[in-house]
Parts: C-alpha cells; structure tokens; sequence
C-alpha cells in the first residue's frame, strides 16, 4: 500500500523448535517418574484421600487383578508419551507452516488481521502427518509423513482403543506397521560391523590393534501388531521416539531456513552470548 509504514516480521524458529524441546522433555520426564513408579512395591489398596476415604475397589484386590492394573497402567501411560509429542509436534509445525506462507509473502502488504487469518486456517485440523506433508511440500523437503501417521495410529490404539489395536488402525493386510528412524552407533571392526543398539559400546571386544572407528547412522524401525493386538513399546523403543521427534524438528527447521534463502529472505544475526 503506498504511503504505508514498512514493518519487518521475525519469525522465530529457535522458538517454534523449543516447543518440540519441550513436549520430548514431558513425555521423557512422565514416562520415567510413571515406570520408575511401578518398580517399587505395591500400595496396600487404591483407596483415595479426600476428607473421606474414596473407594473404589473391594478391600483385597487379589494378585491377579494386581497385574492387570499394572499392565493398564503401563498402556495408558505409554499412550500419554505419544499424545505429548503429537501435540508437540503439531504446535511446531504450525509454527514453521505460518513462517512458511508468511515468508511467501514478502514484500507484500499484510496487515495483522491477515496474519492472524493465516494463523487461523494452519490451525485448522490435527492432522500431523498432513501437516508433515503439507510443510514439505510448501518448503521443499523430504516427505516422512508415513512414520509420523503410523505413530499417531499407535496412539489412538492406545488411548482411544484400551490399548488394542482396532481394524481401522490397521492397513489393507489388517495390520498396524509402527515405523520411525533409530539411531545405531556402528563399530568398524577390520570387516567385521557390530552395531549397538541393545549392547553399550565397552561390551564389545574389538580385535583391531589401533581400535576401532565408531560411527553413528539412523535406520528404519518398525514394530508390526495385527487388529486386537495389545500395542506396546520397550522403554528404549519409547525413547528412540523422543529422540526421533526432536531430531526430525531440527531437520525440518533447517530445511525451512534454505527454503527461505532460496527464496531472497534475509536472516538476522546470530545472537551473541
């Protein structure tokens, strides 16, 4: 608009991948205080506190029942691991989305209530896979929507199925494929590979004098669970999960940052100290 005031917007991505920071650190710090909880003795009933005594259940619950409540537990509290990343996430890439169609728009006349329109329409829907694919396609990069809607399948199995798998988590062979990226350190050892994943690095004997180059690669997981399978996650499968949306934030944020130099718009200064 002629005669209009020139504003520069800043659009923060160090912020926007803070949020992931901070949904890998909740769904981390509950899944361990949760787990860690279950290792210690059992209380002597599940009576509840509250001027009264609440309860719930019959006085001598017997072993059996014991087990199946921790079995619950477990599920529901590895179901709320993944809802914190999901939410997370989809907060995240609702930021970069808006930078992304804001950055588009540069040198344009834009007035706050369009960027709040713009703020609006991103957020509509939950989708994160979608949103995956829709920022990739925006800024140009890799499309792993596939790993991210696998594990969202998961987390509706968990907390909208009572931990099972239901048909329409599955696919057109009736199974539901759980996938995302690992990391592995690899020991080079002469021709010889040994790959740790399960086993700490000082277990393995090397048998090359000058010792053995080590080296760090991400690979395709994947846990496969059929309709009415119970879903479930080892502790390190849970937190090479966390580790994979923290990773994949920092990846997309540096392919928005070439989107923008792609396309002429200029970052500010690093920030010193």
């Amino acid at each position: 608009m002629e005669g209009g005031k020139q504003a520069v917007l800043r659009l923060d991505v160090d912020g926007a991948k803070e949020l992931v920071n901070i949904g890998v650190r909740r769904a981390s710090a509950f899944l361990k205080l949760g787990l860690h909880a279950m290792d210690f003795d059992r209380p002597h009933n599940l009576t509840l506190s509250g001027g009264v005594a609440y309860n719930f259940w019959p006085t001598d619950i017997e072993n059996v029942v014991w087990e199946q409540i921790y079995e619950e537990y477990s599920c529901w509290l590895k179901g709320c691991c993944l809802k914190e990343l999901d939410q997370y996430f989809t907060l995240f890439l609702n930021e970069l989305l808006v930078f992304a169609e804001l950055s588009l728009k540069s040198g344009t006349s834009l007035s706050g209530k369009d960027i709040m329109e713009v703020r609006a329409r991103v957020a509509n829907g939950t989708s994160v896979s979608k949103k995956v694919s829709a920022l990739s396609k925006k800024i140009g990069s890799v499309d792993n929507a596939v790993h991210f809607s696998s594990l969202t399948s998961a987390r509706n199995a968990l907390t909208h199925g009572a931990g099972h798998v239901r048909s329409r988590d599955c696919d057109k062979e009736g199974l539901l494929r759980v996938t995302w990226l690992g990391m592995e350190m690899v020991i080079q050892d002469g021709e010889q590979e040994h790959v740790c994943r399960d086993t700490p690095l000082d277990r393995f004997q090397v048998q090359v004098p000058t010792g053995a180059p080590v080296s760090v690669r991400y690979v395709e997981q994947e846990r496969v669970f059929a309709e009415g399978d119970k879903v479930d996650f080892s502790p390190q499968e849970l937190a090479e999960i966390c580790a994979f949306f923290r990773t994949e934030a920092a990846k997309k944020v540096a392919s928005f940052l070439e989107f923008t130099d792609r396309i002429g718009i200029e970052r500010a200064p690093a920030k010193q100290g």
